[in-house]
């Protein structure tokens, strides 16, 4: 199994899934046809799951993130939980004076039922 990468856009955030347990989501999120852009990484984390059980970390950096994309996190950072049987550490990186990243990160946090680290840069 290879490592994922899907590249950023000026819409779609940068993913990078690696064999190591290493997650990252980092830029925009507002695609066009949100379901059509994650579903390859979505397909990659059933794939690592079926053949691994090591903890793993989910760092999540956005700039911005509409709607659409925030069921769709929420529906990601679920997945990694159920699917790593809560073996999981979410990270949740905004920069220091952007309250509503820091809001949406809080409010996937309590949806979720995790307790995720943030990170201020």
């Amino acid at each position: 199994m290879e490592d994922f990468h899907a590249a950023a856009t000026t819409k779609t955030p940068e993913i990078v899934f690696t064999t190591e347990g290493e997650f990252k989501i980092i830029g925009n999120s507002y695609p066009e046809d949100v379901r059509e852009f994650y579903e390859n990484a979505l397909a990659w984390l059933d794939e690592f799951f079926a053949s691994n059980s090591n903890p793993v970390t989910l760092d999540i950096h956005l700039k911005y993130i509409n709607t659409s994309s925030t069921k769709i996190m929420l529906n990601i950072i679920n997945k990694v939980n159920t699917l790593s049987k809560g073996n999981i550490t979410v990270r949740w990186i905004c920069e220091n004076d952007d309250e509503d990243m820091l809001s949406t990160g809080e409010d996937l946090q309590k949806l979720s039922n995790l307790k995720f680290e943030f990170v201020h840069k």
